[in-house]
């Protein structure tokens, strides 16, 4: 149960900032038909910083349980979190490149807005 807990917490404290993705992400959807390059490259990186949000999440709240179940020593501990923070920092690259090409990255003929 204290796992649940920790999970819980860590995932209800970034609440705010989920909420704020989600906004993005329904603006995106909303705005697809206008703009549907941007909308598909902002919808992806929202995605996957939610996801990165929820399985990093877990990853950072069970690696602790699976090293002292596995005896892994200080050292070993401090590697697993030096990887999980490698993959994570991959990701969010990931994404906010996809975000930044959303704002940025240059526009089809067809999706340029007419006023």
């Amino acid at each position: 149960m204290e796992v649940a807990g920790a999970l819980f917490s860590s995932l209800a404290i970034q609440a705010p900032l989920v909420l704020l993705w989600l906004v993005g992400l329904g603006i995106a959807l909303g705005r697809w038909k206008r703009h549907p390059r941007r909308s598909l490259l902002a919808s992806v990186a929202l995605g996957i910083l939610v996801l990165d949000l929820i399985f990093g999440g877990l990853a950072s709240t069970f690696a602790p349980l699976i090293a002292n179940e596995g005896n892994l020593s200080i050292t070993d501990v401090g590697l697993v979190f030096a990887v999980i923070g490698v993959v994570r920092t991959a990701v969010h690259i990931v994404a906010w490149v996809l975000v930044l090409l959303a704002l940025f990255g240059r526009e089809p003929a067809a999706e340029v807005d007419r006023v």
